[in-house]
């Protein structure tokens, strides 16, 4: 009975919260393409609208909004869903 219980158990432990998943992806993503480090703590996806929120400096808001097709495209290759995030708005 125990083992039937842990075995049932067990498919829970690997899932993951699809925003963490998302979030540390990003974060990923932008710190290839931007060559900075971006906190999960300031990357916000709203699973409705596919869209990205990111809070970061105006240096890095210039840097993403002229790779944002590209940033898009590669989040959405990595995480192997097609037009998972649809837009990213920075703050």
């Amino acid at each position: 009975m125990l083992s039937n219980i842990n075995n049932f158990l067990q498919r829970f432990k690997n899932l993951k919260e699809p925003d963490i998943e998302i979030r540390n992806t990003t974060s990923l993503v932008l710190e290839e393409k931007t060559q900075t480090k971006i906190d999960i703590k300031n990357i916000f996806y709203n699973k409705k609208t596919g869209v990205l929120l990111i809070k970061t400096t105006p240096l890095n808001k210039n840097i993403i909004f002229l790779m944002k097709e590209k940033i898009i495209s590669n989040i959405n290759k990595t995480l192997s869903k097609e037009s998972l995030i649809k837009n990213i708005i920075l703050k």
